[in-house]
């Protein structure tokens, strides 16, 4: 079942769907980010109009009347700046909340053997859908959307992360190309982590 209608597009700035974003977002993201961010420090970080969660980087699924059915938030890494986006953060949440949450990212980074996204690589940060809109085909027009960013782009690789245990989504990824890529195991620490599994897809035939 499919549902008509539904136009993807950069989010305009209309600041109308923070909210219905933000809790999207937040029922997919990673619950270390959660821990890290709470939904506030989220919610703050997508209203922003810089880093990798700004709403710059969102594009939207919307229905006929203008409802809300899905998010994709999504970027060319060619440009990721790490010392950029501790600088942002350092503006959004204050000195110390910055150094708490720059401190706990390492941590999970170590701990979890991540590094971040190849600068050849199109990324996807978040790909949502709302609980609704399910079973109707949202995520793989939001997937679409996305390889056809990165073609445009002219990027040979577009890549995610999902959780271990979201084996839905690993089969709807699955089944628009992506790949486990193997990764080393975590490492053993007092910290906890959140198994999480690594896909990409290779595109051939991007534009020239």
């Amino acid at each position: 079942i499919a549902v008509s209608g539904v136009a993807i597009g950069p989010w305009d700035g209309d600041m109308r769907y923070l909210d219905g974003v933000t809790e999207l977002v937040w029922a997919a993201e990673f619950p270390l980010v959660k821990r890290q961010l709470g939904r506030k420090g989220l919610r703050k970080m997508i209203a922003a109009d810089e880093g990798i969660y700004s709403h710059r980087h969102f594009k939207l699924a919307l229905g006929p009347t203008g409802e809300l059915l899905g998010v994709l938030n999504s970027r060319s890494a060619q440009h990721d700046d790490v010392p950029a986006e501790r600088e942002i953060i350092r503006r959004l949440f204050g000195f110390w909340g910055c150094a708490g949450l720059i401190v706990r990212s390492l941590i999970w980074r170590i701990n979890m053997n991540v590094d971040w996204p190849p600068r050849d690589a199109f990324h996807v940060e978040h790909i949502a859908v709302s609980p609704q809109s399910r079973g109707l085909g949202i995520g793989s027009q939001l997937l679409d959307h996305a390889e056809a960013e990165a073609r445009a782009a002219n990027l040979p690789v577009i890549d995610l992360d999902v959780l271990s245990a979201n084996t839905a989504a690993q089969r709807l990824y699955a089944r628009h190309g992506f790949q486990i890529v193997p990764t080393p195991p975590p490492r053993r620490s007092f910290w906890r982590t959140d198994s999480y599994s690594e896909m990409e897809k290779t595109l051939t035939t991007a534009v020239g």
